[in-house]
């Protein structure tokens, strides 16, 4: 009977942990892809005004202040000119509209800007990388966290089961 009942509870705590922690598991690793794609976006709020406003070496200086604190920032200017990192620069044709474009290298967030000389578009590049940083660890720290009460709990039915069946005895 001990056992019996130490078996219907390590049953329970198993579902009600996964029931538990496949949803936080899910949540981390969205709220980490939404906080770099939130980066990513600031980054274009940035860099708006100036390729909207500034003439061709002020975005240059922009972009390049961007390039060197680690964003992949590029900036197709009106005549075809490319500033900043080449590899963040849409592959397609872009639309008159921003737009978020998956690839495997990440997710491209592309924003065309209108100026009176025709239209530059802005892209951010937000590496998949980026966005699943500190989604492992986290995971790692929520199944320890799991492992570390179900092992509780069969501590704990463990000992309510042998005190429930000593009288029997």
């Amino acid at each position: 009977m001990r056992r019996q009942i130490t078996l219907l509870v390590a049953a329970t705590t198993s579902v009600v942990l996964l029931a538990f922690l496949v949803p936080a598991a899910t949540l981390v690793s969205r709220v980490a892809a939404s906080r770099a794609l939130d980066a990513g976006q600031q980054q274009v709020q940035v860099l708006l005004p100036s390729v909207a406003l500034a003439g061709l070496e002020d975005v240059r200086v922009a972009v390049e202040v961007a390039v060197a604190s680690g964003r992949r920032v590029a900036v197709v200017w009106t005549d075809g000119v490319v500033l900043g990192d080449p590899t963040a620069v849409p592959a397609g044709p872009v639309g008159t509209t921003a737009a978020q474009e998956e690839s495997a290298d990440g997710t491209r967030l592309v924003q065309p800007v209108g100026r009176a000389d025709g239209t530059a578009t802005l892209s951010v590049l937000v590496p998949a990388g980026d966005q699943r940083a500190g989604v492992t660890r986290s995971w790692a720290v929520l199944a320890g966290l799991g492992v570390l009460l179900f092992l509780v709990a069969l501590l704990l039915a463990d000992r309510l089961a042998r005190s429930m069946t000593r009288p029997v005895r």
